[in-house]
């Protein structure tokens, strides 16, 4: 691995570094053991990062995107910091930087280091690959039991967390972002076939997964990687969608249980009465923590004490530790300033995409960059809790290739 690296370290900083990108290798296989795992080595990373800056032994610039993250710290500091319970509040929000600092060390190494991100590719491929086996083996098991019917879904290797289908969703468009910006290295028709399996046994499990938002996701990416396609291949781009189509249409509507959980308690999700939709009533118990304190809100995790409260929820019997949609969420614990902060990133990359895919000479890498952040922050898609360390593991993969994308050129 010391090949990768240029020679301009002392020799004990050298196997720092490679120790880092030893850990960045495995980040993405930890992901798929829960919570824990991918958690301790961002931090592990993180901390050298921040050490090796402060010893001045790597210089790191203030790369583009990085400023509005701390932005959003400091601002979740202060919501913490004017909220009713402080220690409590400060449990999600405090080390939070502890992603920030992650992401900006992380494409430091993309940008000088060329070379990792075949490496961090093949982090993820042993990622997709073990999660599709074990989840393969899980949904056998599942059908043997008949119980793939929206009693059970897919969960993570050694964790109860069931995120199988918000998972490969997820990490989708990571794979696809790091095999453009390695092409170059990717001559063997095996190795492409392979990666092929490794998409369409990703879009299955899915599918089967259970979860109605990550199939919404799928849909939903399906369609962004069209209008990219169509821009410069249109046979490609063609064979593809309809492809795409053929396939969900065949594993849902021929799979009776699948295509009755998909529609399962449609009516009550949609319903606007908060009486019968839960997530409609969490959304109203948001919107009065904004009107009660609408600058900075109640503070990051408060929505799980004021929703049980009376005077904030006229359903308490209808309660939930956050109320499934990251934009509620900010709404009621981060008030005007956390929703407005999350909407500017969202609609400067929506609208940099929508750019692109109309321009004559866009930028192809910033495309391939913007599919994961949009499907992970698209408003209509419900999420789960937005501080939850696991998820966000997930998101800053998002946000680390989009803002590689708008640096990469800048070098030290």
């Amino acid at each position: 691995m010391l090949n990768i690296l240029k020679n301009n370290f002392s020799l004990s900083n050298l196997r720092i570094i490679n120790f880092v990108i030893f850990l960045l290798f495995l980040f993405p296989i930890s992901i798929i053991s829960g919570p824990f795992l991918p958690d301790l080595i961002l931090s592990v990373i993180a901390f050298i990062g921040l050490i090796l800056y402060l010893k001045k032994e790597i210089k790191i610039p203030f790369y583009n995107g990085i400023i509005f993250l701390w932005i959003f710290y400091f601002f979740a500091i202060i919501s913490s910091l004017l909220s009713n319970d402080i220690i409590y509040s400060l449990d999600y929000s405090l080390f939070y930087f502890r992603f920030i600092i992650f992401s900006h060390f992380f494409v430091f190494l993309l940008i000088e280091y060329p070379k990792i991100k075949f490496l961090f590719l093949k982090g993820i491929i042993t990622s997709l690959f073990i999660m599709i086996i074990y989840s393969s083996i899980e949904l056998i098991i599942y059908f043997n039991m008949d119980e793939i019917d929206g009693i059970r879904r897919l969960h993570l290797i050694f964790s109860d967390e069931e995120v199988v289908g918000r998972f490969f969703v997820s990490m989708l468009p990571i794979l696809i972002f790091f095999v453009y910006v390695n092409k170059n290295n990717i001559k063997s028709k095996f190795f492409k076939y392979f990666l092929t399996m490794i998409f369409v046994l990703s879009c299955f499990l899915i599918i089967y997964s259970g979860e109605r938002a990550a199939l919404l996701s799928l849909i939903i990416l399906i369609c962004l990687y069209f209008l990219i396609f169509i821009k410069f291949n249109k046979n490609l781009s063609i064979i593809f969608f309809v492809g795409s189509v053929i396939f969900l249409l065949l594993n849902i509507y021929t799979n009776q249980s699948i295509l009755n959980r998909t529609l399962q308690d449609l009516d009550r999700n949609i319903s606007l009465n908060p009486e019968i939709n839960p997530y409609f009533n969490y959304s109203l118990v948001s919107l009065e923590m904004f009107k009660d304190n609408p600058i900075i809100g109640k503070g990051p995790k408060m929505f799980r004490i004021f929703c049980p409260d009376n005077h904030y929820n006229n359903y308490v019997d209808i309660c939930n530790l956050h109320p499934h949609s990251m934009y509620a969420q900010l709404l009621g614990e981060m008030g005007a300033i956390g929703l407005i902060l999350l909407l500017i990133g969202f609609v400067y990359v929506k609208l940099s995409y929508i750019k692109n895919i109309f321009i004559n000479n866009p930028n192809k890498l910033y495309l391939f960059s913007s599919v994961g952040l949009i499907i992970n922050f698209f408003p209509l898609i419900p999420s789960t809790n937005f501080f939850n360390n696991w998820i966000n593991s997930l998101y800053y993969l998002s946000i680390i290739v989009i803002i590689y994308s708008l640096n990469r050129n800048i070098k030290f």
